[in-house]
């Protein structure tokens, strides 16, 4: 190459560049005494295993194509670099370099100035900067060729000719104009492009970029990018080989699931009677479609009845001037079915005679009695009919007429209706179903739409069927009378059989047919009521008073008229024992008889020193066989009225019962004077009067009553009566009563238990008192107080309604019946049974025995018999429970509270098993079951519910 020999010339003399160019290079001669040097392998003649073996580590990457000498001629894997690796052999030339190249046939980006590089370097001549930086001194590399890396082109992109707002945006104005919310529609501002038939509305840019060479001249292609693909939606076709998108119809552009599509502008009522052009805000001008163009749309929809050619020329007029134009403008409208009339009852007379008597049902549906139905029936009016009487005509129904759609379709207006009459079972309908009569005399209902009609008849039976009465209300529009035989057959269809009253009758149809008064309600039949028989009871000869003597005002016993324990002389009569009656019983008037029970026998409990005396055709006579003093005890044994008779002799202690006359153990009824001082006793098989207090641990035990002037005091102290207690006060003592207990003043943190009735009421000069505060009554029947509590007093208990002895029986019978439990439990788990019925655990626990065999047999059988036993025991201790729960229910719902006055907080109240629990100022009902209100005279009363 004529530049190489110039640039040689400058490096090296003539004949060096002769000897170069023109001579072959001679193998060097061998050093004396070396032997004659072996030739340098060619490398056409090596393989690759020697080629590798000479090069050593000098090259560790890319393609070997040739080697000349130490050189080795390489080229990259991809083509891209070739590269001489080591230096020529001397005296080579640019030419034989580049034939070098030629011949491995590398002819694409050989870079000559650096061929020089790697030619051998001539003695005592540096190498250039250049040369260095050319050549890589670690492995000898010189790059003498570069292919050309591609370009690639740009990624392709799609070019929009319309205002983008997003697919969702674009989606949520679709379900608008495809819904059926014309508010929606006319709210809808979404700026969409309006667009029209022949408009490009998106292109795909690409770009080709260049292709590359490697440095054999090899064409590098370009790697293409994906492409992007237009997708056509509705309206929308596709042009240049997918390139364009172009609309093929008037409408709204936009980017739906990917595709580019064009909306129409319609909306189309719900009906399908209706297709508006919808015009969304716009932003400059846009494309005023033609009055053919949107005809030609809605006719692409499938509208084929009923377009507006008139609205859409205008409407295009307008758009075209640039006016004003709705938002919405009806261009399709269908026809409309015209409805057929419905059957339709015409009644004879005015519904809105009829308006009270829904009312006037209920009335007669919720009276309790005839002055509760008198006084809720004022203001009322109705509307009576006669039997037979014609009540409505039906109408029957019209047909419509047939309308068609915008898309064409006819549809069938609703089918008028056959309305049904519905009619109550006094109503009687002609055989063709279009009228229908009255079956009896009545009052008429009209339902508010005229579909339903009722008879009703004026005849109401008192709730008791004690009475059956015609109610004559006053009537609007025609007056109607009864017949006595149509007044008859309303009593046969209340089941009124008996204690008709045909005079009443006869005169209530004759007054109303002369339009006279008869009042509200006329009785037409009358029950008798039935009469229970009379209890039998004691007639004492003597007269006995509750009270001992009377309740001064300081609210003390005054004993001056004492008579709470009659004096009698020996044989003097004590009273008769009178026999119950029978009852009598009654009859409804519907012919129901009512049985009556007959009187309960009073039980005469015979005591000491009393004489029965029985004459034929006379009550049982009761005298006295002593002198002394009559005990007299009235109580409910088992819920059958007993009386205790006897007499005993009164013995006196005047002044205080204390060391003078030790402990009192008398077999009759002790009066003492003065006090029952702390630590004695006073027992009395009759009576104990004491004329003063009893103290601090005192104990009285009395057969009979009860009476202390003053009050009962001491935590320790205790006092028994097998009848009634009668004291002024009573604090922190505990006192028990068989029968009553009357405190005039105060009971405070007492103990107390009274079989029938508790009574703390008395007079403080012209007040009221009586207050039970603190501690716990346990009373049988009822307890009455003027207040129940006091603010800062301890708790307060009343437990009304139970009997302390069946109190400890039922909770001894619960501990019996959970002692057998566990140990029927604990035995079941030892022979691994579960729970379940007694008779299926007998029956497994003898499959059990029957299958051991030998001692676990016997010891088995034992075992199963003793659980057994307890099973048996069991379920005779759960009986026992059982019936005693049911008297103790029984004895509940006899159970009252009475309070004139308050009830405090920190007050618990119990009847039965059910409680009523005061605290914090407000009522806290622990289990509903009481009736709690006011009587007449304003006392609180608590009573049991019976339901």
């Amino acid at each position: 190459v004529p530049e190489g020999e110039e640039k040689l010339r400058e490096l090296v003399s003539d004949e060096e560049i002769t000897g170069l160019l023109g001579e072959k290079v001679r193998e060097p001669a061998a050093a004396e005494g070396e032997g004659k040097a072996e030739p340098e392998p060619d490398s056409e003649d090596m393989t690759q295993e020697e080629m590798t073996g000479l090069m050593g580590d000098v090259y560790s990457g890319g393609r070997r194509l040739e080697r000349i000498g130490d050189c080795v001629l390489t080229v990259s894997d991809d083509g891209m670099k070739a590269s001489f690796r080591g230096r020529l052999p001397e005296k080579t030339t640019l030419k034989e370099a580049l034939q070098i190249l030629e011949r491995n046939e590398i002819r694409f980006g050989v870079i000559q100035s650096r061929i020089y590089d790697a030619l051998p370097q001539k003695k005592g001549k540096r190498r250039s900067g250049r040369e260095k930086k050319s050549m890589d001194e670690g492995t000898g590399e010189v790059v003498v060729a570069e292919g050309q890396e591609p370009t690639p082109p740009r990624e392709a992109y799609t070019e929009y000719h319309f205002k983008e707002v997003g697919e969702e945006v674009v989606g949520t104005v679709v379900k608008i104009l495809e819904g059926f919310n014309l508010g929606e529609v006319q709210k809808c501002d979404v700026p969409l492009s309006l667009v029209g038939p022949g408009q490009l509305l998106a292109e795909v840019i690409r770009d080709s970029g260049e292709v590359g060479w490697d440095v054999f001249g090899s064409e590098i292609a370009v790697e293409v990018p994906t492409d992007v693909q237009l997708r056509a939606g509705e309206n929308v076709a596709l042009e240049e080989e997918g390139r364009c998108c172009v609309a093929r119809a008037c409408g709204y552009a936009g980017v739906i699931d990917g595709a580019v599509a064009v909306i129409p502008p319609l909306w189309v009522s719900r009906d399908l009677l209706r297709v508006s052009f919808v015009l969304l805000p716009q932003e400059g001008e846009f494309p005023v479609p033609s009055a053919k163009q949107i005809k030609k749309m809605v006719e692409g929809a499938g509208v084929e009845h009923g377009v507006l050619e008139e609205e859409i020329g205008a409407l295009c007029a307008k758009m075209k001037k640039g006016e004003k134009v709705e938002r919405m403008t009806q261009i399709a409208r269908g026809t409309e079915a015209i409805p057929g009339k419905n059957a339709e009852w015409k009644f004879v007379c005015d519904p809105d005679y009829t308006r009270y008597f829904g009312e006037i049902l209920r009335i007669f549906t919720r009276s309790r009695n005839v002055e509760y139905l008198e006084e809720y029936s004022k203001g009322l009016a109705a509307k009576m009919v006669s039997a037979d009487e014609r009540l409505a005509v039906k109408q029957p129904p019209a047909p419509g007429e047939m309308g068609m759609d915008v898309f064409g379709e006819e549809f069938t207006p609703d089918e008028p209706e056959d309305v049904v009459l519905e009619g109550s079972e006094h109503i009687r309908f002609d055989e063709e179903g279009e009228a229908c009569f009255a079956e009896i005399f009545g009052y008429i209902g009209i339902g508010k739409q005229g579909d339903r009609v009722q008879i009703f008849s004026p005849v109401w039976v008192a709730p008791d069927r004690m009475g059956a009465y015609f109610v004559n209300l006053p009537q609007l529009g025609e007056k109607r009378a009864p017949k006595p035989e149509e007044v008859d057959r309303l009593l046969e269809l209340a089941e009124v059989e008996w204690g008709i009253d045909q005079q009443a009758i006869g005169l209530l149809c004759e007054k109303m047919k002369q339009g006279l008064p008869t009042g509200i309600t006329v009785p037409i039949a009358r029950g008798e009521e039935q009469r229970d028989g009379e209890d039998g009871w004691f007639d004492f000869a003597v007269e006995r008073d509750p009270q001992p003597g009377f309740f001064a005002e300081d609210g003390s016993i005054d004993f001056k008229q004492l008579n709470l324990t009659p004096l009698l002389a020996e044989g003097a009569l004590i009273g008769r024992k009178m026999s119950a009656t029978e009852g009598r019983a009654g009859i409804e008037v519907s012919g129901r008889e009512l049985p009556a029970k007959d009187g309960e026998e009073v039980v005469i409990d015979l005591g000491k020193n009393v004489r029965l005396v029985r004459k034929e055709g006379e009550p049982d006579a009761y005298h006295s066989e002593v002198e002394g003093e009559l005990v007299a005890i009235e109580r409910m044994a088992e819920l059958t009225p007993m009386v205790h008779i006897e007499m005993h002799r009164v013995m006196t202690v005047q002044g205080d019962v204390d060391y003078h006359t030790g402990n009192i153990d008398f077999p009759g009824s002790v009066h003492v004077e003065g006090s029952i001082q702390s630590g004695f006793e006073v027992k009395g098989e009759g009576n104990v009067v004491v004329g003063n207090s009893i103290e601090e641990g005192a104990v009285v035990v009395a057969g009979g009553n009860v009476a202390v002037k003053h009050g009962i005091l001491g935590e320790k102290t205790k006092v028994t009566a097998g009848g009634s207690v009668f004291v002024k006060f009573i604090n922190e003592a505990t006192v028990r009563a068989k029968v009553d207990m009357n405190i005039s003043e105060y009971a405070f943190n007492g103990s107390l238990r009274v079989g029938e009735e508790l009574k703390i009421w008395g007079t403080t000069g012209n007040r009221p008192s009586g207050v039970i505060a603190g501690g716990t009554a346990i009373v049988g029947e009822k307890v009455t107080a003027f207040e129940v509590g006091t603010d800062g007093s301890a708790p307060t208990q009343l437990v009304v309604g139970v009997d302390a002895s069946m109190l400890r029986e039922a909770a001894q019978l619960q501990e019996l019946i959970d002692q057998y439990n566990g140990v029927i439990g604990k035995s079941l788990r030892a022979l691994q049974v579960e729970r379940m019925p007694a008779e299926q655990i007998r029956n497994i626990l003898l499959n059990l025995v029957l299958k051991a065999k030998g001692e676990r047999r016997k010891m088995l059988a034992r075992s199963v018999k003793n659980l057994l036993e307890l099973q048996s025991r069991l379920g005779t201790a759960m009986e026992k429970k059982k019936k005693l729960d049911e008297r103790m229910e029984e004895m509940a719902m006899r159970g009252a509270v009475e309070v004139e006055g308050t009830v405090a907080v920190n007050t618990l109240i119990k009847i039965g098993r059910h409680a009523l629990k005061i605290e914090g100022g407000a009522t806290e009902v622990i289990e509903t079951r009481f009736a709690l209100g006011k009587d007449k005279r304003g006392k609180i009363r608590l009573l049991m519910s019976a339901s």
